[in-house]
């Protein structure tokens, strides 16, 4: 029921006409999200609205006609007062299932490019998602769970455990940081996996994007309305994360321009946060130290296309002093599953076991790289050397042993990823996280073997200049 100012006061001469907006007891679902005012435009006077929905069908506030999403008013207001004691977390998947507690929308919304699909009574009191801005609970858990499994070991940009936790406790309600993560997360994966894009189309949950690259446009035009002046007022790696994953996603639907942008952004991130040098790391949980030493890494392999002037990028995430400098045994992750880490240190871990983690086959993929811009077995000294040598006698030996080191270096891993031997006694995983392990390994050797012969051939492809 609305109440219209213009009905209820009489028309003076000379008076001046009311504002010409209308202004709600209830902000739209992103608004109350992100906590921002919310406020509408109109062709008539104030008007106060208790609709369910937005004013007219159709009709955005401010702040989501910036954003390119429609309004909608589906989570229900919380009541006053100290919250309840029983637990009133929400099941998706059962919830949804019950028809007595479905929630029919208007025909004219229900079409709409992002729609809030919790589908609660606004009056039971239990709290929507904020994730629902994107889709519902039930695919966002059924994609993180692709990441887990597919996505992860290459791209390993979150603790599980820590991860899973916060996710269950529902921290992107109250931690915009977080809810950029979970988006970030669910973009990539969808833009990483065409194979598993009709699968989540035809979810019971369908994904309401036609492509993948629709998909990543409406991630980021989500991740950016999170942010005010003061977003880089403060750098962490969880915003590192957010960027990163949205670069990796534009590159995969072939949007160049944007991802360039954003790989650039994530470098000033990482450089903020001076991962390069172990004297950071000084006063940091294990978990932090994990997460961001992975994260110089993935920088890192970027870095290395670059060095190779294979996109002809003037904008660098380190430069040849830089590199002289680092210590790399010392920035290697420790090579255990999250799993064996906790914020109080490292667990312990069977050597076995250690061997045969996603961490393991992580390292393995750095050394590969890292071997393709630092001479193998050499010190401070002999790396900066190796940058301004002008001799090319000097310059062509090192280039062979670069190249030799290269093309045998592969055949001292350890066996749990060497896929050419025989695998008659490995028994299935036991535990649920030793599932990506057990699966993904011969695709993370096929990854390193790639590795090498692509530096081993851009290296053969330097002779020339020298011979």
């Amino acid at each position: 029921m609305a109440y219209s100012l213009s009905d209820k006061t009489p028309s003076l001469p000379g008076a001046k006409s009311t504002s010409p907006r209308v202004v709600t007891r209830q902000a739209c679902d992103a608004c109350r999200i992100r906590k921002r005012k919310c406020s509408f435009a109109a062709e008539e006077g104030i008007r106060w609205t208790n609709a369910p929905y937005a004013p007219e069908p159709g009709r955005t506030c401010h702040n989501c006609r910036r954003t390119d999403s429609q309004c909608t008013f589906l989570l229900p207001s919380k009541a006053r007062g100290p919250k309840p004691r029983r637990d009133l977390r929400y099941n998706t998947a059962q919830h949804s299932a019950s028809p007595e507690n479905s929630l029919t929308l208007d025909p004219k919304l229900a079409n709409q490019q992002s729609p809030l699909a919790a589908e609660i009574s606004p009056g039971s009191g239990v709290a929507a998602y904020a994730t629902d801005i994107l889709f519902p609970r039930d695919l966002v858990r059924f994609i993180l769970n692709d990441y887990a499994t597919y996505v992860y070991p290459l791209i390993p940009v979150i603790h599980r455990p820590t991860f899973e936790l916060d996710l269950d406790s529902n921290r992107d309600m109250h931690d915009l940081d977080f809810l950029a993560l979970i988006i970030s997360l669910c973009a990539v994966t969808v833009s990483l996996l065409p194979s598993r894009f009709q699968t989540y189309r035809t979810f019971s949950s369908p994904l309401p994007f036609q492509t993948r690259s629709e998909m990543a446009d409406h991630c980021y035009k989500l991740n950016q309305s999170f942010r005010d002046t003061r977003y880089f007022d403060t750098v962490s790696h969880q915003k590192w994360a957010s960027t990163y994953l949205l670069g990796v996603a534009f590159h995969q639907t072939v949007n160049n321009n944007l991802w360039r942008m954003l790989e650039v952004e994530s470098m000033q991130l990482l450089r903020l946060l001076e991962v390069q040098h172990l004297s950071s790391y000084t006063g940091l949980n294990a978990i932090e130290i994990q997460l961001r030493k992975k994260a110089f890494w993935l920088m890192f392999y970027g870095y290395v296309h670059q060095m190779y002037n294979l996109r002809n990028e003037r904008l660098m995430f380190l430069d040849p002093t830089t590199l002289c400098d680092l210590d790399i045994e010392g920035l290697m992750p420790t090579p255990v599953d999250d799993e064996f880490i906790s914020s109080s240190g490292i667990l312990p871990c069977p050597e076995d076991v250690a061997a045969k983690s996603l961490t393991a086959g992580f390292n393995i993929h750095s050394r590969v790289f890292s071997a393709a811009v630092i001479p193998p077995r050499s010190n401070t000294q002999q790396v900066a050397d190796y940058f301004h040598l002008k001799d090319p006698i000097l310059r062509l030996d090192s280039l062979k042993s670069r190249l030799h080191h290269l093309k045998y270096m592969l055949d001292t891993i350890v066996p749990a990823y060497r896929p050419w031997l025989p695998r008659t006694n490995d028994a299935a995983p036991e535990k649920e996280f030793d599932v990506a392990n057990y699966t993904t390994r011969p695709n993370r050797f096929a990854c390193q073997q790639a590795t090498a012969i692509f530096l081993s051939s851009t290296a053969i492809g330097e002779f020339p200049s020298y011979v």
